[in-house]
């Protein structure tokens, strides 16, 4: 339930990058606002944008290790650690066949040995949520 709410924050909403590499990106009131190296401009509706945080780029791996920071913020990520659960793995996937998947380690040493795996390859494994947007 927490991952399905989380996946529902990207449906429909223009992802941006906070810190987006050849732009400069600002925020007024109820816009979001982009202005390009060359001077190109485009003004959106906050409502229909979601900023990543930390982000330069938009990429399927950054959106999976968003997705896995937010859960791990959460509290079903806390009742993971008090059932003792060593790692937690987010995987996305693109309609073009590539996967991105975040695996880190979610016990109360987590930020010592947590390891972040990222691949742009197609898994084989099987995926506990599909966030259809």
């Amino acid at each position: 339930e927490a991952a399905q709410a989380e996946c529902r924050q990207f449906s429909e909403r223009v992802l941006l990058p906070e810190q987006a590499l050849g732009a400069s990106i600002s925020r007024s009131s109820t816009q979001i606002t982009i202005i390009s190296e060359d001077g190109t401009s485009y003004s959106l509706p906050e409502k229909g944008c979601l900023i990543l945080r930390q982000a330069a780029k938009v990429t399927l791996d950054g959106i999976a290790g968003v997705l896995w920071d937010k859960l791990a913020a959460g509290s079903a990520a806390a009742t993971l650690r008090s059932m003792e659960v060593l790692w937690m793995e987010v995987s996305v996937s693109a309609s073009s066949g590539s996967t991105a998947t975040v695996r880190r380690g979610c016990g109360r040493d987590a930020e010592a040995t947590g390891v972040a795996e990222r691949s742009t390859q197609p898994s084989d494994r099987p995926a506990t949520l599909v966030c259809d947007w």
